[in-house]
């Protein structure tokens, strides 16, 4: 089984972020987001060619390796009694995890966003399944490209801690910023902007514009680039 890859910066590429002007900056970071298969034409542009060729749309490239399954099987009894998603989120919600477990599997095989999202969380703190970040960054991704709000947020700390992926400072601020832009509760808005805000504070004025810029983008191709206007 080949190990899951991971589109990240590298030391190198860091230290070229702080050396660039803002264009290449932003040319990087899209590359990085996106998956930009073409090379920059810029003269003495850096070598991103590792970052050449990363299917659109996806951050973490699992390059040939097979799909990620849970560590665990269900028997036919669970998944008959399996409470359904609505039920599920109530049982998270009350800390039954266990109860809650057969329902958001059988949901995740369905494609279900809202169970990917709730059993990501079950995965990157351990509630009732082992702890598993880079299983819990998988399926937050995958809820976060959905328009999860919440797995934005929490895609945007993974990126920032390292955790289940290799660290990336400016794509996990740029998760923030479509966080931000994507909660709809005022609670949940304001929560967002404080690590937003705080990890912001930790990056260069090019860098910050470089992680907005691709949010930008990142919104406008799903119609959504009102939201961030809001937020300005």
């Amino acid at each position: 089984m080949m190990k899951k890859k991971c589109a990240a910066l590298t030391m190198a590429g860091m230290l070229l972020l702080h050396m660039l002007p803002a264009s290449a900056v932003l040319a990087q970071s899209d590359a990085l987001f996106d998956g930009a298969g073409k090379k920059e034409t810029h003269t003495n542009a850096p070598d991103i060619s590792e970052y050449q060729n990363l299917p659109k749309g996806l951050l973490v490239i699992k390059d040939d390796a097979p799909e990620m399954t849970d560590s665990f099987i269900l028997n036919a009894e669970q998944e008959k009694n399996a409470c359904d998603l609505e039920d599920c989120i109530l049982y998270y919600n009350q800390g039954n995890y266990a109860a809650a477990l057969p329902g958001l599997v059988v949901a995740v095989r369905q494609g279900d966003s809202r169970a990917e999202e709730f059993l990501g969380l079950m995965y990157k703190s351990g509630q009732g399944v082992p702890k598993d970040p880079s299983r819990a960054f998988e399926l937050l991704l995958s809820a976060a490209e959905q328009g999860s709000a919440m797995a934005q947020h929490n895609i945007g700390l993974m990126l920032f801690e390292g955790m289940g992926v290799k660290k990336n400072p400016i794509v996990a601020l740029t998760w923030l910023e479509i966080a931000t832009a994507s909660a709809s509760k005022a609670s949940e808005k304001d929560i967002v902007k404080k690590d937003r805000d705080a990890l912001a504070s930790q990056l260069n004025r090019q860098e910050r514009q470089a992680a907005l810029e691709t949010a930008k983008r990142w919104l406008s191709r799903r119609n959504k680039e009102h939201l961030l206007k809001t937020e300005e």
